[in-house]
């Protein structure tokens, strides 16, 4: 009995020890994209809009400050690192940046009420660009 109790452990570790060496390839494995959520997608937008806002900001504040030869010149550099960081971080954080921004368009619709006035035009015409632009793709009638 002790006899078959070592046979039967040699065999499941031999047989564990084949089937645990990787196959070897040349081929990479297929890249399979993450899945879509709303608020990284809602973070995406956010970091589009403050990524530039802050790469021109601090490449404007860089000239201003070290002169014209070295802020402008040089100053793209770190005003791109900069700029890179609060994107990145804007997408996942983009929350901490909506809530200032809401104060914000409160504030000021609260003073200025004939400025929805002009956004509610703006969606509508985005809105009749997209259904027009949506309905010539899907009938393949683009020029």
């Amino acid at each position: 009995m002790r006899s078959q109790f070592w046979v039967r452990a040699a065999f499941l570790s031999l047989s564990a020890a084949r089937h645990s060496r990787a196959v070897p390839t040349i081929r990479p494995p297929e890249y399979q994209a993450p899945p879509r959520t709303t608020y990284t997608d809602l973070g995406w937008l956010c970091a589009a809009l403050t990524g530039p806002a802050t790469f021109l900001a601090l490449w404007i504040y860089c000239a201003v400050t070290y002169g014209f030869l070295l802020g402008f010149f040089l100053g793209w550099i770190p005003a791109l690192i900069l700029a890179l960081l609060v994107a990145v971080a804007t997408i996942f954080l983009w929350p901490l940046a909506a809530v200032p921004l809401l104060y914000l368009i409160y504030k000021v619709f609260g003073t200025h009420p004939h400025f929805l006035t002009y956004i509610a035009v703006l969606i509508a015409i985005c809105a009749i660009a997209i259904v027009w632009w949506w309905h010539m793709v899907r009938n393949n009638s683009l020029p």
